[in-house]
Formats: C-alpha cells, sequence, structure tokens
C-alpha cells in the first residue's frame, strides 16, 4: 500500500494511504464545484444579475482549484510510486528466475550424474553389492545377481541370502572378512560361496566399510568376480604336482 506523510496538531508525522488521500481530494473537488453550482444558481435568482455575484465563489472556485492541484499532485506520487513497485517486481523476478534456471540445471546435472552411476552399476561385468552390518543385502548389480544364479537383482534382494547365512559356505569366512573390514579400511579374500542352486563357487572379494561422520559404518560396499576357473585350475596342477611327486618317490624306492 502506498503512504502520504502529513503533520498533525500535535506536531507528529503520521502515515496516512495514498489512496484515502485521493478519495478526500476527489471530494472536496466534487463538493467544491457542487458548492459553486449552487451559489451561482442562488445569486443569480436573488439579483439577476451576474456582476453583482460576491467574492465568495471565487473563493470556493480557488479552494476547488487547489484541491485539484492536490489530487493531480497525489495522482502524481501515486504513478511514480507505482512505477517504482513495478521496476523492483520486475528485479525480483529476473533474480527469481536467474536462480529456478541455476537450480534446474543442478537438478539436470544430478539426474545425468546419477543416470551415468547407474549405467556403470548396472553393467559393470564384475558383481557390486551394498551390505548392511546386519548382513541385509541394501543394493545389487545384474552381474552379481546372476552371478549368484539370480535372474535379477530384485530377486536376489528379496531372499537375501547372506542375512539367512546360506551365502558363504564357511560362514567363519564370512565373520572374518567382516571382521577385518571394521578394523581397516579395505579388504580383499577369496571365499566359497553358494549359487541359489545350491552349487559352490570361488569368488574373489574385495570390501570397503562406508562410514558416517562419526566414524560408525553405514554400509559394506563389496565387489565380486567368479574365480572359479581359476580355483579348479590351480587344484588340477597341485594334485598333478602330487602325482608326479609321488611317483618320483615310489621309483627312487623301487630302484633302491
Amino acid at each position: 500500500m502506498f503512504l502520504f506523510s502529513v503533520m498533525d496538531i500535535n506536531n507528529t508525522t503520521q502515515l496516512i494511504p495514498v489512496k484515502a488521500l485521493r478519495q478526500l481530494a476527489v471530494g472536496a473537488i466534487v463538493a467544491g464545484l457542487i458548492v459553486l453550482v449552487t451559489y451561482l444558481v442562488i445569486e443569480a435568482r436573488i439579483f439577476d444579475n451576474f456582476q453583482q455575484i460576491s467574492f465568495i465563489p471565487l473563493v470556493v472556485a480557488a479552494a476547488t482549484v487547489i484541491a485539484l492541484i492536490f489530487h493531480l499532485s497525489l495522482t502524481s506520487t501515486h504513478n511514480k510510486q507505482a512505477t517504482t513497485l513495478a521496476q523492483n517486481l520486475q528485479t525480483a523476478n529476473k533474480k527469481l528466475s536467474r536462480q529456478m534456471n541455476d537450480e534446474e540445471k543442478m537438478a539436470r546435472a544430478l539426474r545425468e550424474s546419477e543416470q551415468k552411476y547407474r549405467a556403470i552399476f548396472e553393467n559393470a561385468a564384475i558383481g557390486i553389492c551394498q551390505i548392511a552390518p546386519s548382513g541385509e543385502w541394501v543394493n545389487a548389480n545384474r552381474t552379481m545377481a546372476q552371478m549368484l544364479g539370480y535372474d535379477n537383482a530384485q530377486e536376489l534382494l528379496l531372499v537375501q541370502p547372506d542375512l539367512h547365512g546360506q551365502l558363504f559356505v564357511d560362514s567363519h569366512v564370512r565373520n572374518d572378512w567382516v571382521g577385518l573390514l571394521q578394523e581397516t579400511s579395505q579388504q580383499d579374500k577369496e571365499a566359497e560361496v553358494r549359487k541359489q542352486n545350491g552349487e559352490a563357487v570361488w569368488v574373489n572379494m574385495t570390501g570397503l566399510a562406508v562410514r558416517d561422520t562419526l566414524g560408525d559404518i553405514i554400509h559394506f560396499e563389496c565387489t565380486m568376480f567368479d574365480i572359479t576357473e581359476r580355483r579348479r585350475a590351480e587344484l588340477d596342477l597341485l594334485a598333478a604336482k602330487e602325482q608326479a611327486d609321488f611317483a618320483n618317490r615310489s621309483k627312487s624306492e623301487f630302484l633302491a
């Protein structure tokens, strides 16, 4: 609301709405015109001579002119204030528009970053998962699910094999690995795990404990890849070496 400053009889400043002053000025103009016309009519009827009209109508006319000037002044002030307000609103709108554009750009960049991360996560050639300290699987990618014999990650998260002690062939391996993760930042380990159908496979696990600002563990980030073929090759090589050693010992004993 636009305000106009006036002085009252106690010499204190008060603020009166410009709209009220404009209405007052218009009322004064109308009242002055009515008084002027009425007086002219009365004077004309009494004296039948417009030249004998007293100075009173002139005073009324002067007051009307002053009221008109005051009204025009208030109108000019109102227009200036309206223009200033419009300019301020326009500036605020431009600032808000720039802010909204910046926020939209940030949101778009965040969405693109999340989409890139999700694409890398889902299409990785190794299994990736997030496991809570309780053993609950929080997240997993498609490769991890297929490695353990599940059709998709949703099915793996629904079954929660680690939470029910079905994942590791030797539960002590899992407990030792988690204990090491709680003490150090990262741990690598090879372990034998069960697939959904009960088949045992060997995996190489790399784990990382993610902590909050207080140092408490939020979850473990883990990557796995299947090393069953390598382990089988190592076992076959070890068995062949043992057979060769046994044959050499037997030959030596025979010749002796």
